[in-house]
C-alpha cells in the first residue's frame, strides 16, 4: 500500500469548511490572532497520512500543539470523521483506523503502513 499527502484544494475546502466547529470569537484586542482552520486541517491530515509524530509537523503548518489540540476537539465532536469520509471516500476507513489508534495511544505515533488515496 502507498500513502499520498496533498493539501485540501479550494473546491474541497468549500465542501468541508462549514463542518469545522468554529472557535469562540475573541475580542478585537485580546490574545493572539486565531490560526486558519484550513491550515490546521492540512496539518492534521499531513500527520495522519504520513504517520509522523505531531512534533515532526513541518514549519509550513501552524504549530503542532495548535493542530493537535484542534484535531482532538474535532475528533471528540465527530466532525473529523465526517470530513475525512468526504475527502477520502473509500480510503477513509483506513485513515480513521489510524485516528483511533492515535487517540488510544495519547497521540503517539503508531507505525503501520496505511494506504490512503484521495477521492477524485
Amino acid at each position: 500500500m502507498w500513502k499520498l499527502y496533498r493539501e485540501v484544494t479550494d473546491e474541497e475546502w468549500e465542501c468541508v469548511r462549514d463542518m469545522i466547529p468554529e472557535l469562540r470569537p475573541r475580542g478585537e484586542k485580546r490574545g493572539r490572532k486565531g490560526v486558519d482552520a484550513r491550515a490546521v486541517l492540512n496539518g492534521a491530515l499531513w500527520v495522519l497520512v504520513t504517520n509522523k509524530s505531531w512534533a515532526e509537523l513541518p514549519d509550513s503548518f501552524p504549530p503542532y500543539k495548535t493542530c493537535h489540540r484542534r484535531w482532538t476537539t474535532w475528533c471528540e465532536s465527530g466532525e473529523f470523521e465526517r470530513i475525512v469520509k468526504l475527502l477520502f471516500g473509500a480510503a477513509a476507513d483506513d485513515l480513521m483506523a489510524t485516528v483511533r489508534r492515535r487517540r488510544r495511544s495519547g497521540g503517539a505515533v503508531v507505525r503501520r503502513t496505511v494506504g490512503v488515496v484521495w477521492r477524485r
